[in-house]
């Protein structure tokens, strides 16, 4: 077996119910030979799943918790606190916004860059305007 699949069985935790009956033995020894170091097996036929569960949860790392501050500044610029739907949606509202100011800005910046060409071109072939070809950025 490598040593990544036993380091990624080595990282975690399992629980095996049933671990004590013939099927349930042969899965926790398998975790075991692959590098698991903490198989937890309920031993009581009387253990509620759910309150197994919520204990697993509460004393080991199965479960992690982590804080968000949700205030934000709206796209109207008001203050609040989203749920997190919300702020991804209007997180990705602000990214389109900003990419479309973006490229607004590069399509005017290339106009202007156009124009400053066109007149090189006049300038230099000494011709009238109307004999060159106008380029102008699409929006």
């Amino acid at each position: 077996m490598s040593s990544a699949s036993r380091d990624w069985f080595g990282a975690r935790r399992f629980m095996v119910t049933g671990g004590s009956g013939f099927l349930g033995r042969f899965i926790v020894d398998g975790l075991r030979d692959r590098g698991a170091a903490d198989v937890f097996v309920p031993r009581s036929r009387n253990v509620e799943p759910e309150l197994l569960k919520e204990s697993l949860y509460r004393l080991t790392d199965l479960e992690s918790r982590f804080t968000l501050n949700l205030n934000v500044l709206d796209s109207t610029r008001t203050p609040g606190v989203l749920g997190l739907k919300l702020l991804l949606q209007e997180w990705i509202k602000s990214q389109i916004d900003i990419l479309l100011r973006r490229t607004r800005h590069r399509l005017d910046k290339i106009a202007a860059r156009l124009e400053l060409v066109e007149g090189y071109i006049i300038a230099s072939t000494g011709s009238s305007r109307s004999s060159v070809p106008r380029m102008s950025p699409s929006r």
